[in-house]
């Protein structure tokens, strides 16, 4: 049985919905404006059909602790109006291969941020040396994408991330001296890069 994402509409009528833990429902249609009206919920859309852009709505979800739209067909740039969750601790938009541009620089301000998978996508730029002020991940995704230049050093101030990927972008130099400082990582992803 396919489900089409409006049903979410329907769902905003009841109030504060705390969870909406919709994986792997084969939902397909785009992500409707109404996602802003979850303010409170920890979000999971994992792994449907959904299509289109990430609506500026999202920017509304001020009090969510979660977003994950893991694996889905999502196109265009990161939303700049993520910085607005100010409550995250995961954010994951990890496998929409169509997701282009850079990390916007006002994803520094996600300060309670643990998890942060934008891996295997297809975003460009650097990988900002803000994220350096995010001292509170445990885990950074960002593999299979096309980063260029080099790994910031601002990374070795990230002394709680057990999980770092950076493989199979365009980086090059060498690996930062500061990354010693990385004390819990039990994974280093740095595979073919250049």
């Amino acid at each position: 049985m396919v489900r089409k994402i409006v049903s979410l509409q329907l769902e905003s009528e009841y109030g504060h919905v705390v969870e909406m833990g919709l994986t792997q429902n084969n939902m397909t249609g785009t992500l409707p404006p109404e996602i802003g009206n979850f303010q409170n919920a920890r979000i999971s859309l994992r792994n449907h059909s959904i299509k289109g852009s990430t609506p500026s709505e999202v920017g509304l979800l001020t009090s969510a602790t979660s977003l994950d739209l893991w694996h889905n067909f999502l196109v265009g740039s990161l939303p700049t109006k993520l910085a607005n969750l100010r409550l995250l601790t995961n954010l994951n938009f990890r496998g929409n291969t169509d997701l282009f541009g850079s990390i916007p620089t006002e994803f520094a301000s996600l300060t309670l941020l643990t998890v942060l998978r934008f891996s295997d996508n297809s975003l460009t730029g650097t990988i900002p040396s803000e994220i350096g002020a995010l001292t509170q991940w445990t885990e950074l995704g960002l593999d299979s994408n096309q980063f260029q230049s080099t790994i910031p050093t601002e990374l070795g101030r990230l002394w709680q991330l057990t999980y770092l990927r950076l493989e199979e972008n365009s980086l090059t130099g060498s690996l930062p001296t500061e990354l010693r400082a990385l004390t819990q990582l039990t994974l280093l992803g740095l595979y073919l890069n250049r």
